[in-house]
């Protein structure tokens, strides 16, 4: 009867084997999962094929992983649907495994995963707070090579935003980690990292460029990191394919439009090959504004279409950047063309897309911003950035014991100076105001606000001259289009700009752009730049707390201005007090919350 029983056993056993259950050795497991991981961004196919091996194992922890790499596989895949099923799947089995070192390193894994899917789908605030919680995680367990990935995808989030400078410094430092420690990772995984690291660091340097342009290291940086790049990137891998587009965009950037052709048509070719939509068509838009830029508009034309329908086919899964841009630049090559129908269909396609896009962008950066004010990051990005981080400890104590007594210093002075509690009211009341619209109108990168009746009354309004100049209202909306567009690019950071520059960047004349200037907005040219870099400064100082560390000439430098006092004067100017009292009363606030 025993023996019955037991063959019986056996039987069930070799049924449940059979039907694809096996016994995965430890040693087994890690090879897999190696695999799995080092072709996510080379062979996404193969990816799949190592984690649904992985899945086939009879113990929990491995299934976890399989279920949670295939999560974010089948989000690469564009396929939200598999890949929420796959995460549900993993925590499913995820709760079955007892409570240990493993169990907690393994939900640092599916929190990177899940980031990293919802990081695909453009929703950053949640992918941060997956990141966050994931880093956590990673260093209860002191899994080193994991907090270093969390740092370089916390990284990928600054670049979103903006935070270039705070970008660069995270992922150099995950650069050299995975330089100086390929022990930890397989070869494929490591070199994989530092392609994807170095690209990454290219990128930001690039952005730094185009928003500094007299600097020319950001841009020979931008280069150097990007060769890098592809130069570790495994061939035909998505890395390689973005890392040669990055290189492509520097070099059209620096004007080599020769070197920059050749390369974005071999990214055409490979993208094609491998059936990158998104890929493609940014390599179908770079192409058609490379021809757009040697006024050869026909084939511009012809790499516009094709990026517009691949937008009607994959819409759900592109970025609307390219697929808005296209259609910009169809619109000007039809005005010039005197096709006005055309011209008006794709200036229409423009207008009713871009709103939507800089809403969704403009919300993204708000809510990030507002993440990483967050303790843990904010003390992150600090050390990675100020300048006190090589200084010995008792330095640091010398210069915070000297600091505090300034601090009380100042406070003393200004408690007896501003004694007058209007004063203190007015400013608190301006604050408020400006908190308060904020938060209804956040749709602009940089929000206007408004200022209280009683510092409007203490303000010098000048009356502006009439000018009575000869200018269609198209020209004028097209040159506002054109002004908006430089906004957006945050143009008015440089200190070249200038009426006499703007005019030329826009190609049109210094008549007719103040003209545009002061019947639209109101302003001169010079109130309408300054105006600009006012509500930048009060935007960062709001939902930047390192940037409300910076020094008076430190902030006008960042906005271009020439000097300290000129900055000062046009911010009390604007909104009735000085930068540092605004800082104070942002701070105490901050404080009192």
């Amino acid at each position: 009867m025993k023996k019955s029983i037991l063959c019986l056993f056996f039987f069930a056993v070799n049924i449940a084997f059979s039907q694809g259950t096996i016994l995965l050795k430890d040693a087994e497991y890690q090879i897999l999962k190696d695999k799995a991981r080092a072709n996510l961004y080379v062979d996404i196919d193969s990816s799949i094929y190592y984690a649904n091996k992985i899945e086939k194992s009879i113990n929990n922890v491995h299934i976890v992983f399989a279920k949670g790499i295939k999560g974010h596989i089948y989000q690469l895949k564009n396929d939200s649907l598999a890949s929420n099923k796959n995460f549900k799947e993993a925590y499913f089995y995820f709760n079955k495994i007892k409570s240990s070192k493993e169990k907690t390193k393994l939900y640092a894994y599916l929190l990177n995963f899940e980031g990293l899917s919802e990081m695909s789908k453009s929703n950053l605030k949640l992918a941060l707070l997956k990141f966050q919680e994931g880093k956590k995680k990673s260093e209860e367990v002191g899994d080193i090579g994991q907090i270093i990935k969390f740092n370089s995808n916390i990284a990928i989030i600054n670049e979103n935003i903006g935070n270039y400078k705070a970008a660069i410094s995270i992922l150099k430092h995950s650069l050299d980690f995975f330089i100086n420690n390929d022990n930890i990772f397989s070869d494929d995984e490591n070199s994989l990292m530092i392609s994807n690291t170095s690209l990454l660091i290219s990128h930001q340097y690039e952005m730094l460029y185009k928003y500094n342009s007299k600097n020319k290291s950001f841009l020979d940086s931008a280069i150097l990191y990007s060769k890098k790049s592809v130069i570790y990137a495994p061939e035909r891998s998505s890395v390689k394919i973005n890392g040669l587009a990055n290189l492509g965009n520097i070099y059209f950037t620096n004007n080599n439009l020769i070197e920059a052709e050749k390369i974005y048509q071999s990214v055409l070719v490979n993208s094609k090959e491998k059936n990158m939509a998104i890929e493609y068509a940014t390599a179908c838009y770079n192409i058609g504004h490379l021809y757009y830029e040697k006024n050869e508009n026909k084939k511009a034309l012809l790499f516009f279409k094709k990026v517009d329908s691949i937008f009607v086919i994959k819409k759900a899964i592109l970025d609307k950047y390219a697929f808005l841009m296209s259609n910009y630049y169809q619109a000007k090559i039809y005005k010039s063309e005197k096709n006005k129908e055309k011209a008006l269909l794709h200036s229409n396609i423009y207008l009713e897309n871009y709103e939507s896009y800089q809403t969704k962008r403009v919300n993204t950066t708000i809510d990030v911003n507002n993440e990483l004010t967050d303790d843990v990051v904010k003390k992150e990005m600090v050390g990675i950035n100020n300048q006190y981080k090589n200084v010995v400890l008792i330095n640091n104590l010398i210069i915070a014991a000297v600091i505090l007594l300034i601090v009380l210093l100042i406070f003393f002075i200004i408690r007896n100076k501003f004694q007058n509690k209007l004063v203190k009211e007015k400013n608190r009341k301006f604050v408020e105001n400006y908190e308060s619209y904020l938060i209804k109108n956040n749709e602009d990168k940089i929000i206007e606000y408004k200022i209280s009746e009683t510092s409007l009354n203490e303000m010098k309004i000048i009356k502006k001259p009439s000018i009575s100049i000869n200018i269609d209202e198209q020209k004028v909306n097209e040159i506002i289009e054109l002004l908006k567009i430089l906004e957006d690019k945050q143009t008015f950071l440089n200190k070249d700009f200038t009426q006499q520059y703007v005019a030329k960047k826009i190609k049109s004349n210094t008549t007719y752009l103040s003209y545009v200037v002061n019947k639209k907005f109101d302003k001169t040219f010079s109130e309408y730049a300054n105006d600009l870099k006012i509500n930048y400064v009060i935007n960062k100082m709001t939902n930047d707390s390192t940037y409300r560390m910076y020094t008076t000439k430190a902030i006008a430098e960042s906005v271009g201005f020439k000097n300290a006092d000129s900055f000062a004067s046009s911010f009390k100017k604007k909104t009735g007090i000085t930068p540092y009292q605004f800082i104070n009363e942002i701070n105490n606030k901050k404080n009192l919350s």
